[in-house]
């Protein structure tokens, strides 16, 4: 997000809508919202997770296209967790990573 939003001599404009609030595992809430940017021509969507702490905030934010990509793969890791775990291993990972790492 950060690449796509700073690029100099472009005027970028931020429009947020606001989502319900996330409960959170631990206790607590986080703010959830769809950002989008438009920088020049170019328009592109963020889904975001903000969390105030005690003395600062958090903010988390993936790429609309990335965040269906992350839908895809727990949906295919779900169809595969029976095998994995009638397999009996001593230790087994799955890992699915983001083109911008998230």
């Amino acid at each position: 997000m950060d690449a796509f939003a700073s690029k100099t001599g472009i005027i970028t404009k931020f429009t947020d809508t606001k989502l319900g609030v996330l409960k959170l595992s631990y206790g607590g809430v986080a703010e959830t919202r769809i950002c989008k940017i438009n920088s020049g021509t170019a328009s592109s969507y963020f889904y975001q997770i903000e969390k105030e702490g005690k003395y600062s905030c958090s903010k988390a934010s993936i790429k609309y296209s990335d965040l269906l990509e992350v839908i895809k793969a727990l949906k295919t890791l779900r169809a595969e967790v029976d095998k994995d775990l009638a397999a009996n291993p001593d230790y087994l990972e799955n890992k699915f990573v983001t083109v911008d790492g998230f």
